[in-house]
């Protein structure tokens, strides 16, 4: 299993003063230590710095390309949050009880960054002989079409099929709203799917292979085409082996990191307890999935205790049951619920049937000891008292006080009939209504009121913004905003700003950006 995956971490390598008229700042890595010397702005006791307006530079809303001033929009909707972030303080109510599990979450995923950077991509080498061999792979491509059969029986079934009358013919019945064919060369292959890579690459063009099993069931192959691209030409050779062997360095970190975590789940010996997971099931069933189908697939027949049968809305009453038991202890009913309930935003169930959603659950709950054992390793390692990730801890903390904030003032702006009537009655042309008649009013409500919550909140917003700096000091460096030396937003590619996490303990954005919502106020 993988559990983060850092694509680069290159800005180049240091920041340097430029003389001459206008002195220029030259960011060359986005790790240097002293983007986080440099404030471009102080909000009361809070330094805004290069670090969080590079991050934001590049990362934050796709509607700061419209700006006509754009580092000087990025730099307000920064200090718009870090003004929300220290009024929160005072203004929403417990603020700490509110932001305590999403912190928690985002420094243990903070932690097991660390623990993947130092453990495993920092112990990760490619050779120029692995370099050499991927090019050599990557000038060979194949175009394959193939049959998929989900278990043996059915697969030797399509199997004979296939002898008595051909690939294409079979090929031909299978449904063409599903994708069935795929050309890629031998290197990017043998990476993403290295059992298929290992039969095609042994088959000529037009060769049909026998029953292959894959990861997910079982293929019958067709190879279409080979081809060989031409060679690179030299000037071009320096970029496609630092591509090449990127590339190759995430591949053997994806496999040495399923490895790591493969020896952590074994040092626990982790065993999910049925009576617990029936619970589980059912309840989430009763949350997530239609009533009907809860209802047909007899769901509540899983809800049953030693006390009895039990409500779905119930089973919170049950959190300390062992969910999962582990050489050492257990995690809890409760514990799974808690985890859960913080991603659930990002998670999908499958209800292609009862054991495909059973399965789906299943799965949910190893991530969850996965994410669990990922998280106290870091800790144990020391890596959550890193400065770094406490730094960045600290920056998220008034990222969830500001949108904390943020809540409080959309709710503080929604409305009754009677404000969304009295808007309508000031803009009904707008609807191509005639008249402001209550029949026109009915139609139109749903338009009405959405105008309405979208003006009411650009107008809170603006004043709240207003307000905020009028209590709070507020100063703006803004020649070294205007000396920070970037390329144009969009072009991060040509500096490398690349940090991307693929895949966490905690589903969230790579950087604490602004949001989008600030785009209102924005020029």
């Amino acid at each position: 299993m993988r559990f983060l995956t850092v694509i680069s971490a290159t800005l180049l390598s240091s920041l340097l003063v430029l003389g001459g008229e206008s002195k220029r700042i030259l960011i060359k890595s986005l790790e240097d230590p002293a983007l986080d010397t440099i404030v471009v702005a102080r909000v009361g006791d809070r330094r805004l710095t290069a670090r969080e307006f590079v991050e934001n530079y590049y990362f934050g809303p796709a509607c700061i390309d419209a700006s006509s001033q754009p580092r000087r929009a990025i730099l307000e909707g920064m200090i718009a949050e870090a003004l929300l972030a220290q009024a929160a303080t005072d203004s929403v109510s417990d603020l700490p009880g509110i932001i305590a599990p999403t912190l928690a979450a985002i420094e243990g995923d903070l932690a097991t960054e660390e623990l993947y950077r130092h453990e495993i991509w920092d112990t990760v080498r490619v050779s120029p002989r692995d370099v050499d061999q991927a090019l050599r792979e990557s000038s060979r491509s194949f175009a394959f079409r193939w049959l998929f059969a989900p278990d043996r029986a059915q697969a030797d079934s399509m199997a004979s099929r296939v002898r008595a009358a051909g690939f294409d013919s079979v090929y031909a019945l299978c449904d063409s709203s599903v994708q069935r064919s795929r050309t890629e060369d031998a290197f990017h292959l043998r990476m993403t799917s290295p059992a298929i890579h290992d039969v095609v690459h042994s088959m000529k063009q037009g060769a049909v292979s026998e029953v292959v099993r894959g990861p997910d069931g079982y293929y019958i192959l067709r190879v279409d085409r080979v081809v060989r691209s031409s060679v690179v030409p030299a000037s071009r050779l320096p970029e496609a082996r630092r591509n090449i062997e990127r590339e190759l360095r995430q591949f053997k970190a994806g496999m040495a990191s399923d490895q790591f975590v493969d020896r952590l789940m074994k040092t626990v010996s982790p065993v999910i307890q049925r009576n617990a997971f029936n619970l589980l099931t059912a309840y989430i069933g009763k949350q997530y999935l239609a009533e009907g189908l809860f209802e047909a697939w007899n769901l509540k027949r899983y809800l049953m205790t030693e006390a009895g049968p039990l409500p779905p809305e119930e089973v919170g009453r049950v959190r300390s049951l062992p969910l999962v038991n582990l050489r050492d202890g257990n995690m809890t009913l409760g514990e799974f619920i808690d985890w859960f309930a913080l991603r659930s935003h990002a998670f999908k169930f499958s209800t292609a049937g009862l054991a495909h959603f059973f399965a789906s659950v299943e799965g949910y709950v190893w991530r969850m000891v996965r994410d669990e054992l990922l998280v106290r390793k870091a800790a144990s390692e020391g890596y959550a008292s890193l400065p770094s990730v406490q730094a960045d801890a600290g920056r998220w903390k008034g990222k969830l006080s500001a949108l904390a904030m943020l809540e409080e003032i959309i709710r503080s702006t929604g409305a009754d009939t009677t404000a969304v009537h009295r808007y309508f009655l000031d803009h009904y042309r707008r609807y191509g209504s005639s008249s402001d008649t209550s029949s026109q009013f009915s139609r139109n409500y749903e338009r009405a009121e959405r105008d309405r919550m979208d003006e009411a909140l650009t107008a809170r917003l603006f004043h709240a913004k207003t307000i905020l700096e009028r209590c709070i000091p507020v100063v703006r460096y803004l020649d070294i905003v205007e000396a920070l030396d970037l390329p144009l937003r969009g072009d991060a590619k040509s500096v490398g700003v690349l940090v991307v996490k693929k895949s966490g303990t905690f589903p969230r954005k790579a950087f604490p950006t602004f949001e989008d919502v600030w785009c209102r106020i924005l020029q």
